[in-house]
């Protein structure tokens, strides 16, 4: 693993391709709520922020003077190495058709769809989702004698 320096993830990339290093920056495409013009907006950042995935190889003492990269990763005086089960792992998310890795929160979740909380008060109750954020919180609608009772919760939070 490679750490660069702040927003030169594709900038390290780029040069460690150059120099025929099999290097991953994997992209996830996120969902915020907008509270200015309500509705969802999409963003697509670093899946691991500050890192490049580089394959192991043996001269990997010439990543450390690679433009962007700040320093490896070591273990003793080895660089870090993650097996690919490890790495398939942390990357074992969906992807959707250009790419990206989808935040798993609005993969489950989908704005104006019925959700229940798990605990709680309002436990096993369906509540309209209203908002979805990129946190991971959520706010739900509920009908309640003809008044309208907005609720927020941890998406995790909800079956």
């Amino acid at each position: 693993m490679v750490a660069t320096h702040q927003c030169a993830e594709f900038e390290a990339k780029r040069e460690l391709v150059k120099q025929d290093f099999e290097a991953e920056f994997p992209m996830i495409r996120t969902h915020s709520w907008s509270n200015v013009n309500r509705r969802v907006l999409q963003r697509v950042s670093p899946l691991f922020e500050g890192y490049v995935f580089v394959r192991e190889c043996d001269r990997w003492w010439s990543i450390k003077s690679t433009r962007g990269v700040s320093h490896l990763l070591m273990t003793c005086e080895r660089p870090a190495v993650l097996a690919d089960d490890e790495l398939q792992f942390f990357l074992s998310g969906a992807v959707d058709a250009d790419g990206y890795y989808v935040d798993p929160v609005m993969r489950l979740f989908r704005v104006g769809q019925l959700a229940t909380p798990r605990s709680g008060r309002f436990a096993g109750l369906n509540g309209k989702l209203t908002e979805l954020d990129a946190t991971g919180r959520c706010e739900l609608l509920y009908s309640i004698l003809g008044k309208e009772l907005r609720v927020q919760t941890q998406v995790s939070a909800l079956i």
